[in-house]
């Protein structure tokens, strides 16, 4: 899973790079948001999946709709065939940017171990990422990204946005922080 999981936390397979699903459907196809983008980031014991995009507030609660939609869609189908093969693309061809200087590969090097990974790791990175199937990212999709327990952090005026998120059923309670 871990190995699959780097698809995802690369940013490329559902968010990030113009022509990925959130990035399409939330920028392209809409326009709701300059950007739209996914990571993963996590440790050896958890792993938190964010989104992030900037819409206007009369577009706060039909793109988290679409959104909560794509993250469902996502996780009950995984990525594409085209989807896996651009991420696998675009990882492949620029892993080599993550290690080009001496201070980016130790950066490499100290997280895997951090991570628990076994030496060589960061050397087999690009082996790995080639031997991702398309069955492996879905079920690494499926077992690591949860729709039902998504938490929404909102910045904005709760005055204007609080009413149309108390209209969404999805919405289990609102909390406003000053």
């Amino acid at each position: 899973a871990k190995s699959v999981m780097i698809l995802i936390e690369d940013k490329t397979t559902f968010g990030g790079t113009f022509t990925s699903r959130f990035s399409h459907e939330i920028r392209e196809k809409r326009g709701w948001s300059y950007g739209a983008y996914s990571q993963l980031s996590g440790d050896q014991r958890l792993g938190t999946f964010i989104l992030r995009w900037y819409p206007a507030s009369k577009d706060l609660l039909p793109s988290l709709q679409l959104t909560d939609e794509l993250i469902s869609d996502f996780v009950q189908t995984g990525p594409t065939d085209a989807e896996l093969d651009a991420a696998q693309s675009y990882l492949q061809n620029g892993f080599v940017f993550a290690v080009d200087t001496a201070a980016r590969r130790l950066s490499e090097l100290v997280s895997a171990r951090l991570m628990g990974h076994p030496d060589g790791w960061v050397d087999d990175t690009v082996e790995r990422l080639r031997r991702v199937q398309h069955a492996d990212a879905v079920r690494s999709v499926r077992e690591h990204i949860r729709p039902a327990d998504m938490v929404v952090a909102i910045v904005g005026t709760a005055k204007e946005l609080e009413p149309q998120l108390a209209a969404w059923p999805r919405v289990g309670s609102i909390q406003v922080i000053d």
